[in-house]
């Protein structure tokens, strides 16, 4: 097990640090209070993809898309259960500013088209609880278990050369730049999708 002390000053506002790349309890403690609601979620929008308007936020239509994002939440659920199960922080660290940028999206994509939605509607209301608070939460837990993090390889792993990297790098980039566009201008999406398209379905397939 790879450990050191960190005591960098900035580094960690209430003193020295084990960096021994551990996963904190809390971490894994929210982590499992979340997953329910994405297998939830999956199961309503992938198997009853047709009676999403009684027992999600709001009514998807065509069901076509309900699949794809129940399929999305049941992606998410598993990089979140391979973290409450392993060991090495650094093997999972990355997977949460994309988790962040998702809750932030998805918020923001609630408040744009909140004629859309009924606050009455129970589904609806713990849509609403989850997004105000997950994008605090999951930000808070990695800045929270980051200091665990030696930012060293293993030994014996490999290591992309800087060529790949930059590859990587740039396809990620051109990637968040037409999640943003579509997420900005929806009807560049809906006018070229394989399937039907709201501007709300945009900005959620978006985020």
């Amino acid at each position: 097990m790879r450990s050191e002390i960190d005591t960098r000053p900035g580094r960690n506002p209430i003193g020295p640090t084990l960096r021994d790349d551990r996963i904190l309890p809390l971490t894994r403690w929210v982590l499992a209070a979340v997953v329910p609601f994405l297998w939830l979620a999956f199961i309503i929008l992938y198997f009853y993809p047709e009676r999403s308007g009684d027992n999600f936020a709001w009514a998807i239509n065509p069901p076509m898309t309900a699949l794809f994002i129940g399929a999305g939440y049941l992606g998410g659920s598993y990089q979140f259960v391979r973290l409450i199960l392993g060991r090495d922080w650094h093997r999972y660290a990355m997977a949460f500013p994309p988790v962040s940028t998702f809750t932030v999206a998805m918020m923001a994509a609630t408040v744009v088209h909140w004629d859309r939605f009924d606050i009455h509607h129970l589904p609806f209301q713990l849509w609403l609880a989850l997004y105000l608070a997950t994008p605090f939460i999951v930000t808070w837990l990695w800045l929270r278990n980051r200091h665990t993090d030696p930012g060293t390889p293993e030994p014996g792993d490999p290591l992309l050369p800087r060529g790949v990297n930059l590859v990587f790098g740039l396809v990620g980039a051109v990637t968040l730049a037409g999640a943003a566009a579509v997420f900005i201008e929806p009807r560049s999406a809906i006018d070229s999708w394989a399937w039907k398209l709201t501007p709300l379905t945009a900005r959620i397939l978006a985020g």
